[in-house]
């Protein structure tokens, strides 16, 4: 298999994979994996004063047949375009304070996993995740939040859900707005959905809910 590694080189604090749009092609067996550590760095549209590497994809499809993951604090940022996981493909974020944080970003099937307290987050822009067949998936211990970006001129985060089913066996935090674009839409898995936000059933006839806890005070 292929391992990319990207040290914490400094470009104003951003590691990047280029100053332009790219299109990735990360194939079966290949990880990309955020490491960095530093807490300082200039403010980056996702986040704030902490970057890490930041995949640009602007209007283009990148392609994740492997693993995409981030392991250091300073995150892995996926800014625009479609990230097509249909090939089988991970985003993973691991360990406390670790996040992988999407902007405008169109997630089509693969895996999303965070564990050991790391964090997937849609965290500004329109962004879709779509499924292509099976349930989406959010694993036992994982957390998947759609959230205000936390900076200044930025507008917060949407997300909209395109899929039959949602498998929660994890956390689902709704901070902003979060859209269930299906006919149906069925909860199971036996975890948790907190609304800060609005759950907003456009386009959903029927949401059926399994066996999650939804607590909060938001809309639905």
């Amino acid at each position: 298999s292929n391992f990319i590694y990207l040290a914490p080189a400094i470009d104003n604090g951003i590691q990047q994979f280029g100053s332009a749009p790219i299109a990735l092609t990360n194939l079966v067996g290949g990880i990309i994996d955020a490491t960095g550590n530093l807490n300082s760095g200039s403010a980056d549209i996702g986040r704030g004063s902490l970057a890490g590497i930041l995949l640009y994809n602007g209007g283009t499809t990148s392609i994740n047949d492997g693993l995409l993951e981030a392991t250091g604090i300073q995150g892995l940022d996926i800014n625009g375009g479609i990230l097509d996981q249909s090939g089988g493909g991970t985003l993973l974020a691991s360990g406390a304070g670790v996040g992988i944080y999407l902007q405008s970003v169109d997630l089509i099937g693969g895996q999303i996993v965070s564990n050991n307290g790391g964090l997937v987050e849609f965290n500004a822009g329109s962004n879709t995740l779509a499924s292509t067949g099976a349930p989406i998936a959010i694993n036992a211990g994982g957390v998947l939040e759609v959230a205000y970006s936390g900076v200044a001129n930025v507008s917060a985060g949407t997300l909209t859900v395109i899929g039959s089913a949602i498998a929660n066996a994890g956390t689902i935090i709704d901070n902003s707005t979060l859209i269930l674009a299906s006919p149906t839409m069925t909860l199971s898995g036996g975890g948790a959905v907190h609304i800060a936000g609005v759950l907003n059933a456009a386009g959903t006839g029927a949401l059926i809910n399994n066996d999650n806890t939804l607590t909060g005070t938001g809309d639905i």
